[in-house]
């Protein structure tokens, strides 16, 4: 479990070591196309350090795999790790933080149920990551919420296989779903 703290140290956390006020709890709501744009550039930042996380992490084992000549045996597996011990909760903290930046108060319903539908998939992926992998379109729910709204980019995106998609280089473009098309 060392692993997965080390890891995940530093991802969307407040950060500090005070209590947050009851002032700091509800940020006031922003207009919504700036909700949209703060969102979007958040969600794929974040998932950027994800997805560099969980290379760093993961590559001296795949190395190591494929020195040993049995890669192909345990990619599955790595597979599952990294979502479960990097991803998953990276997309925990990320609605988190989506949260905080102050929804919009006349879409605050609809935002809810998003933020709430993808962070369920996201502990649904951390807690059993086969039953999570072997569904064809586990984010799909989430998925379309967030582009009906236009911040697609909160919705965690995999393949199949539960690598990460790379649709983007840039923080803040909108992701366009590989799986969806």
């Amino acid at each position: 479990m060392a692993l997965g703290v080390t890891t995940l140290s530093g991802c969307g956390g407040a950060g500090g070591s005070e209590p947050a006020s009851s002032a700091s709890a509800f940020p006031p709501p922003l207009p919504r196309a700036e909700f949209v744009s703060k969102a979007n550039k958040l969600c794929e930042e974040r998932r950027l350090e994800a997805e560099l996380k969980a290379t760093r992490v993961f590559r001296s084992k795949s190395k190591l795999y494929i020195r040993n000549g049995n890669y192909a045996e345990y990619r599955p597996s790595i597979k599952r790790q990294e979502l479960s011990i990097v991803v998953a909760p990276s997309m925990i903290r990320r609605m988190g933080a989506v949260r905080a930046l102050g929804i919009p108060s006349e879409d605050k319903q609809q935002v809810e149920k998003i933020l709430e539908t993808t962070r369920l998939a996201a502990v649904a992926a951390r807690n059993n990551p086969f039953e999570f992998l072997a569904n064809k379109e586990p984010m799909a729910p989430a998925r379309a919420l967030a582009r009906d709204y236009g911040i697609e980019s909160c919705a965690v995106l995999l393949d199949p296989n539960g690598a990460f998609q790379r649709a983007s280089a840039r923080p803040g473009v909108r992701l366009t779903p590989r799986s969806s098309k």
